[in-house]
């Protein structure tokens, strides 16, 4: 935001696909990439996703997800998108990259590319999120099932009306 220019954000545990991240680089200097707040540069984690293809550049494609990629190995975004992740995270209380897919709060679109830029080292295994977990109670089950329900719910409404 600072700088006001747009910005890759590359995690050092990954691994560079050099012909589609030299694509993705020349559409950024074509000015192709304006129009877009957040472009995830790896690939989909989830099971079931869908997406949506926006743009064919030379050697990728631009994807619109239905869903958060889950990470944040590699993305390119811009002041704008910047912004917005920032304006709406006045309190945290999800890890940066569950915010980032949540775009239904945060209003900044899950786009992707196609080969995907960069993708993780198998042999880097994360920490994060991997701890022994209590048992949960019931009434800590319902809540966060409730919670999950509703977050589909306005992630599926953005979706159809965005």
């Amino acid at each position: 935001i600072e700088i006001n220019k747009p910005i890759l954000i590359i995690e050092d545990d990954i691994i560079i696909h050099t012909p589609v991240m030299n694509n993705f680089i020349e559409s950024y200097k074509k000015g192709d990439l304006e129009s877009y707040e957040c472009i995830r540069l790896f690939n989909n984690r989830r099971r079931s996703v869908t997406y949506k293809q926006e743009k064919k550049f030379f050697g990728y494609y631009l994807v619109r997800y239905n869903k958060g990629l889950m990470g944040t190995q590699g993305y390119y975004i811009t002041p704008r998108g910047a912004s917005k992740l920032i304006s709406e995270s006045k309190e945290w209380f999800l890890p940066v990259d569950i915010y980032m897919d949540s775009f239904w709060i945060n209003k900044v679109i899950p786009y992707g590319t196609l080969p995907a830029c960069v993708s993780t080292q198998d042999e880097f295994e994360s920490d994060i999120g991997y701890e022994q977990k209590n048992k949960r109670s019931l009434s800590h089950s319902l809540k966060r099932e409730f919670y999950s329900l509703i977050q589909n719910f306005r992630r599926i409404s953005f979706n159809i009306f965005n």
